[in-house]
């Protein structure tokens, strides 16, 4: 069994949610939108980017404080690395 993902360098997917949860997100995503930083003004997409990076942090090399917090919150929630 494969349990590997192949990705593309750039790919584009979709997400389901709860309205109360998009709404939150949606509230983020507003509050810094003009915020200035490493990453730019925040979007939905440069959100999930971000995550998404964090995951790969994580897999990396688990050093960055990015990938050890994501580590965390995923192994809260019964994910394994």
């Amino acid at each position: 069994m494969n349990d590997v993902v192949n990705l593309n360098p750039t790919v584009k997917f979709t997400a389901e949610m709860e309205a109360d949860t998009a709404a939150l997100v949606n509230k983020f995503v507003a509050l810094n939108q003009h915020t200035e930083n490493s990453h730019g003004p925040m979007t939905v997409e440069k959100l999930a980017g971000m995550l998404l990076e964090d995951v790969a942090a994580m897999m990396r090399d688990n050093t960055t404080w990015q990938g050890g917090h994501m580590a965390v919150v995923l192994s809260q929630h019964g994910y394994r690395f």
